[in-house]
């Protein structure tokens, strides 16, 4: 938010934009790329973790999502 040059914001508020205008038209479209590269990104990390998750706790129904590790340091089968 700060790359993001006060002349572009202080020009819309001269043209008598709102606050809401100056972010949906001005700010939110120069920080899309960095927004979706972002998301790519966080999206790649999760389904690892998930897969990850799935093998530890056969992902069934009837293991809850609980992890077998967790199981074996409370001492239950």
């Amino acid at each position: 938010m700060r790359a993001i040059p006060e002349e572009l914001k202080e020009a819309a508020r001269v043209d008598g934009c709102t606050e809401w205008k100056i972010f949906r038209h001005i700010v939110f479209p120069l920080l899309t790329p960095i927004t979706l590269s972002a998301m790519i990104i966080l999206g790649h990390i999760s389904l690892k973790i998930y897969d990850l998750t799935v093998a530890m706790s056969g992902s069934g129904p009837a293991c809850h999502g609980h992890a077998r590790p967790l199981h074996v340091a409370d001492g239950i089968p």
